[in-house]
């Protein structure tokens, strides 16, 4: 259970930081569900929690992902992702 705060943690301090802040705005950027896919993916790997939610959400909102957001809301979910690169190094 602590993993999945871990992980729940990381997206949605990332997706706050892109300015979606209410759980209505979250829902509409972040699939129900996928969290516990991604969640699944990480353990099997061996990852820990924020490493597999950096590489679910770059995954999701990289250009060849399933978010059907408009570009630019994408770029900046990105942005504010890869400002977290450091915080996983």
């Amino acid at each position: 259970m602590f993993y999945r705060f871990k992980f729940d943690g990381f997206v949605a301090e990332v997706l706050n930081g892109a300015g979606y802040v209410t759980t209505e705005d979250k829902l509409r950027v972040w699939p129900a569900g996928l969290s516990r896919s991604l969640i699944i993916a990480g353990k099997k790997a061996g990852l820990n929690a924020e490493t597999a939610a950096f590489q679910g959400m770059m995954s999701h909102y990289g250009d060849m992902g399933e978010s059907e957001l408009a570009p630019a809301e994408r770029h900046n979910i990105l942005r504010v992702l890869t400002s977290h690169l450091t915080r996983l190094a």
